[in-house]
């Protein structure tokens, strides 16, 4: 007897046919030929070692082995059936908490949008929203302190599943006075001997900038280094230094403008991560599908007045 073998598809024909009666009934409701289903009846008998039917005339029926088994699996598909009903209506619903964690940028253009829009909609939904490093990121999702988190893109991580949101190109961020006197897509090397604000190296954003100015063989003239992109957004405010970085960070700053910086090594990807094979819970999807919706707002934004999209 191979027990291990037979599987909900099996079981399921067998309880059809004896709630409809007839082979050529249960087809039409399994949606099935009528020899298919004979087929998997034949192997449900050849698995138990037991005859489930016997003939009367043209017509098989179940014989007393098959209903016993009948008798003993209906409530249990049965009560199956009922279980994965109400999780899929669980798994639909936004409701309960969801820990949600963001680097700095997409901290505030992303994640706290799609958190804010997601409150407005689903009266049952708490968030739990946290700005941190990447690298502290990843280590939070893999060890089950975060649901979900909005990074940039990084190689292929095996234990996370991800979902890729939008592509930026890093920018000249300043005030319009400023940034008037540079070409439309000004690169590393024409910035040279300019003045420049920018993140301290041991954000991957400096390291892109780092390696394009060596692929382009330019020195860059770092006067100032600072630990956050709101840091940076503030000196582009109140002094005339150039920042390079993200222009999602200044997206709702009116005083700022950006110009994207051509180099193959200066664009880069936000992704949203979450544990690879983790139940998806409503709260999740509704996330996800609320993220999504507002960085495709922010992809056709290439130059001008770093102004945001409005909030739906």
């Amino acid at each position: 007897m191979n027990i291990n073998a037979i599987d909900l598809r099996l079981l399921r024909g067998l309880l059809t046919i004896a709630r409809s009666g007839t082979f050529g009934s249960a087809a039409q409701q399994l949606h099935i030929t009528q020899s298919a289903l004979s087929q998997q009846m034949k192997e449900l008998s050849e698995r138990l070692e037991l005859s489930l039917f016997q003939r009367q005339g043209r017509q098989a029926t179940l014989n007393h082995a098959g209903r016993e088994l009948v008798d003993r699996i209906a409530p249990l598909l049965d009560q199956l059936s009922a279980a994965l009903e109400q999780s899929t209506v669980q798994t639909q619903r936004v409701a309960g908490s969801l820990r949600v964690g963001a680097t700095q940028t997409y901290f505030r253009a992303l994640a706290l949008p799609a958190a804010l829009d997601l409150i407005d909609s689903h009266a049952e939904l708490r968030l739990d929203m946290r700005q941190l490093p990447a690298q502290r990121l990843l280590a939070d999702l893999l060890d089950g302190e975060l649901d979900v988190a909005v990074l940039p893109e990084l190689p292929a991580q095996r234990n996370l599943s991800l979902m890729r949101l939008m592509t930026e190109r890093l920018a000249v961020i300043g005030r319009p006075d400023v940034l008037a006197s540079l070409d439309r897509s000004p690169s590393l090397r024409s910035l040279a001997g300019r003045p420049l604000a920018l993140l301290n190296q041991n954000f991957l954003m400096r390291q892109q900038i780092d390696r394009q100015a060596r692929q382009d063989k330019v020195a860059l003239d770092v006067r100032l280094e600072v630990s956050g992109m709101d840091d940076l957004a503030a000196v582009a405010r109140s002094s005339s230094l150039l920042v390079i970085g993200s222009h999602l960070a200044c997206a709702e700053d009116a005083a700022l403008a950006f110009k994207p910086l051509a180099g193959k090594f200066l664009s880069r990807g936000a992704a949203l991560y979450w544990p690879k094979g983790r139940f998806q819970a409503g709260s999740l999807q509704a996330f996800q599908n609320s993220v999504h919706k507002i960085s495709a707002q922010f992809a056709n934004i290439e130059s001008g007045a770093a102004r945001p999209p409005g909030r739906s």
